[in-house]
C-alpha cells in the first residue's frame, strides 16, 4: 500500500535508462582496459541486476569478455549484536567468501549513492581481498554523502530537495526499470510540513503534541492506538490520543549510546531483545564488549519500566490496529527504527510514525519502515532534539506513568 503522503514522478523510464547504461559501459572501457582479470560485483539488492545489465552492455559492444560476476550483501544494521561489525559476505554462498580476488580489477555497481555507508562498507571489505584496482559505478548520485567518496562512473547526477527520495526501480524487484522521485506534499496529513528555511521551534512538548494531533485528525474516532516511546513521548502521546479518541500505550525501546557520548545513539534495542547498530558504531569506538554490556544494561532498564507500566495496565496488542508510534523527535532515528520493527512484527493494519522534528537522514530511514510519516519539521542542520524546543525538561518516570494512566502529573 502506497503512503498517502507522497507524490511519485517518473524521472527516467526504461528506454532512457538503457541509453544511460550504455553510456556508463563506454565510460568504463578505459578503466577496465588492460586488466586480465575483472570481477563485477553488484551490491544487493538492486545493484545486482544493474551489474548484470552493465555486464551485458559491455559484452554486447565487445568492450569486455565474460567477467567474474559476484554479489555483495551489505548489512546496514546488525540484528545480532554478538558481532559488532558483521562480516560482509560475497553472496549467500559461503564458498564465495573463499574466492581469491588477488590481482583482479573489481567493478562495484549500485543503484543510488546517497549517504555512502553501503559503498564505504563494500570497499572496506573488498580491499582485504587484495585486488589490483577497485572501480565504482553508480546509476544515480544524489551528491549528499558526507563521506570522502565519489563514484568513478555515474549515470545520472540528481540534485533534488533534501526531503525528496530517489528510488531506483529494477526488475525483478519492481515491474519496470525506472527512476522515480518521491516527494512529500506540504500541508497535507502525513507530510513533512517544513523542511527548509527558518528553523521551527516549539514552545514545549505540549505544543508540539497539539500540532501533531492536528495533522492526525483523519484518524479521530477510528479506534487508533497511539504507542509512545518513553519517556519524552508519553505525555505527548496522551495529548494526541485524547485528541483522536484513541487508546494510549507505550512501545519500549532503548538507544545504545556511544562510549563517550551516551546521548548519541549508535543503535537501539527493543523489548523483544531485537537490536541493531548503525554504521557510526565503529567510528564512535564502540567495542564488541561495550555494545554487549550496553545492550544488556538497556534491556534491564526496559524490564524495569515494563514492570512499572504493568501497574497501570497490561500492554495493548497492536495486531490489526491503526497504530501511531510517537516520540518527541528523531536525531539518528535508532530508537524509532527499533520501535517500528517491534510493532511491525505484531502485524498492525497501518503503521504511522509521528514526530514533531527529525533529521533528514533519520526521516529517510524511518520512511522505509512504516506506511505513513507525519513530521512537522525536517532539517539537515540537526544536532539534538532539544534545540527545537524552547522548554525541553527531562520527563520523569512519574510523569510518564501519570500520562499513561490519564491523570495529571504530580505538581500540576
Amino acid at each position: 500500500m502506497e503512503p498517502v503522503c507522497t507524490r511519485l514522478t517518473c524521472l527516467y523510464d526504461a528506454a532512457q535508462l538503457e541509453h544511460v547504461i550504455t553510456r556508463m559501459a563506454q565510460q568504463l572501457v578505459p578503466l577496465l582496459a588492460g586488466h586480465a582479470h575483472v570481477a563485477v560485483i553488484g551490491i544487493l539488492r538492486r545493484g545486482a541486476p544493474l551489474a548484470d545489465r552493465l555486464c551485458a552492455a559491455l559484452q554486447q559492444h565487445g568492450l569486455l569478455s565474460e567477467p567474474l560476476r559476484l554479489d555483495l550483501a551489505i548489512k546496514r544494521y546488525a540484528d545480532d549484536l554478538t558481532l559488532l561489525y558483521p562480516e560482509t559476505r560475497l553472496t549467500e554462498n559461503t564458498a564465495h567468501t573463499e574466492l581469491d580476488l588477488t590481482g583482479h580489477a573489481l567493478l562495484v555497481v549500485d543503484d543510488v549513492l546517497y549517504s555512502g555507508h553501503s559503498l564505504w562498507r563494500a570497499l572496506d571489505y573488498l580491499l582485504r581481498k587484495q585486488p589490483v584496482a577497485i572501480y565504482t559505478a553508480m546509476l544515480a548520485d544524489r551528491h549528499v554523502t558526507r563521506l570522502p567518496l565519489r563514484a568513478d562512473v555515474v549515470g545520472l547526477h540528481l540534485q533534488v530537495a533534501p526531503p525528496d527520495i530517489v528510488e531506483c526501480h529494477v526488475p525483478p524487484y519492481e515491474p519496470a526499470r525506472q527512476i522515480v522521485l518521491r516527494q512529500p506534499l506540504p500541508g497535507i496529513n502525513g507530510h513533512v510540513l517544513a523542511a527548509r528555511g527558518t528553523m521551527m521551534r516549539f514552545q514545549n512538548r505540549e505544543q508540539a503534541a497539539q500540532l501533531l494531533a492536528a495533522e492526525l485528525t483523519a484518524w479521530r474516532g477510528k479506534h487508533a492506538l497511539v504507542l509512545a516511546i518513553p519517556r519524552g513521548g508519553v505525555p505527548m502521546g496522551r495529548i494526541v490520543a485524547d485528541a483522536l479518541e484513541a487508546e494510549l500505550d507505550v512501545v519500549l525501546v532503548r538507544k545504545i549510546g556511544a562510549p563517550h557520548n551516551p546521548e548519541f545513539a549508535i543503535g537501539a534495542v527493543s523489548e523483544s531483545g531485537w537490536s541493531q547498530l548503525s554504521d557510526d558504531a565503529v567510528l564512535a569506538g564502540a567495542s564488541e564488549r561495550y555494545v554487549q554490556q550496553e545492550r544488556e544494561h538497556q534491556l534491564e532498564v526496559i524490564r524495569q519500566r515494563r514492570a512499572q507500566y504493568r501497574l497501570v495496565r497490561e500492554p495493548i496488542s497492536p495486531t490489526g490496529r491503526n497504530v501511531i508510534v510517537l516520540d518527541d523527535g528523531l536525531a539518528t532515528g535508532a530508537t524509532m527504527l527499533a520501535a517500528l520493527h517491534a510493532v511491525r512484527a505484531s502485524r498492525p493494519q497501518w503503521l504511522i510514525c509521528a514526530v514533531p522534528v527529525a533529521s533528514l537522514e533519520a526521516l529517510a530511514q524511518v520512511r522505509r519502515q512504516c506506511d505513513e510519516v507525519v513530521c512537522l519539521h525536517a532539517t539537515a542542520d540537526f544536532h539534538a532534539v532539544g534545540q527545537f524546543y524552547l522548554d525541553f525538561p527531562q520527563v520523569e518516570d512519574s510523569a510518564a506513568l501519570a500520562a499513561l494512566a490519564g491523570r495529571p502529573a504530580a505538581g500540576e
